[in-house]
């Protein structure tokens, strides 16, 4: 089950007998300028295991619709 969640941003990797336990995240908000604001609060989810991944890169497929912007 994959669950998407919005307006959160890791500030801190939880630890636990030195291994991760879980990513705490910042609340954020919209700003009404395209941006967030952090709102204050924080919220901890678990978890075994943490990937790190930043940005993307698709890759054009014959017969698709692509768009690569």
């Amino acid at each position: 089950r994959i669950r998407l969640r919005f307006f959160l941003r890791p500030v801190e990797l939880l630890e636990r007998g030195g291994r991760v336990a879980g990513v705490r995240f910042a609340r954020t908000a919209p700003d009404g300028t395209g941006g967030v604001r952090d709102t204050g609060r924080y919220e901890d989810i678990e978890a075994q295991l943490v990937l790190r991944a930043v940005g993307y890169r698709g890759v054009e497929l014959p017969g698709l619709p692509f768009d690569p912007v």
